[in-house]
């Protein structure tokens, strides 16, 4: 049995995607992330752009519409310890529906939260990727 690095802290988590994915392949297949974690657990992945951003494409918050980021996709994969997971994230109908109907050229943010369960212990991690469509 070997032994975890020193350095490495317990209940590290890290999410990361591709800088930009493109609105053709994301209604394919889903978005791309890649989760990292110290312990072995579940990860699942949920991605979000801002009340803002969710009006302009058409997308709905369930509670307060001006200020509640719009949740619109989500992934879950086991992690073991020390290790990554590759996971497409799933999109909801709704925003698959609002996505594939958007014609015109468009860029948004999109912020992906991971959250690594693991024997009672929660540790969570975040980043931006851009989802872009082109003319």
């Amino acid at each position: 049995m070997t032994l975890p690095p020193v350095a490495a802290s317990l209940g590290g988590v890290e999410v990361r995607g591709p800088a930009r994915q493109r609105l053709r392949t994301v209604l394919r297949w889903g978005l791309a992330a890649r989760c990292t974690a110290d312990v072995a657990g579940t990860c699942v992945v949920t991605a979000s752009v801002n009340a803002a951003t969710g009006r302009a494409l058409g997308l709905r918050a369930k509670r307060d519409r001006r200020t509640t980021p719009v949740y619109f996709a989500r992934g879950t994969a086991r992690v073991s310890a020390y290790g990554n997971v590759a996971l497409r994230l799933r999109l909801t109908n709704v925003a698959r529906r609002a996505l594939a109907a958007r014609r015109l050229p468009f860029r948004s943010a999109v912020r992906l939260w991971a959250v690594v369960a693991a024997s009672g212990v929660r540790e969570a991690a975040a980043t931006t990727i851009v989802l872009q469509r082109r003319g």
